[in-house]
């Protein structure tokens, strides 16, 4: 092969090179386009919240044999306190 044939292959890999990167940046910025239509803040949005107050949340421990019944007394009271 001459020096003539090896410019042209070396051309030609070169532009399938450029031709590669130039697919991945398209396809990079139309992700990045179709991600920032959604979100954002907007008036109302999010939760209501359940309670006409600010609420906490609240860890502490229980013994093993009484965790389900303190599930159930303290979901009993907070479907009392909520806002319907």
């Amino acid at each position: 092969m001459d020096g003539e044939a090896k410019a042209n292959l070396l051309q030609l890999d070169m532009l399938h090179l450029i031709m590669d990167f130039n697919n991945m940046m398209t396809k990079e910025c139309i992700l990045k386009k179709a991600k920032n239509k959604r979100g954002g803040i907007r008036k109302n949005a999010g939760a209501k919240s359940k309670y006409n107050e600010e609420t906490k949340t609240v860890v502490f421990r229980c013994p093993l044999s009484k965790v389900d019944e303190l599930k159930l007394i303290v979901k009993s009271k907070l479907s009392e306190w909520s806002v319907k």
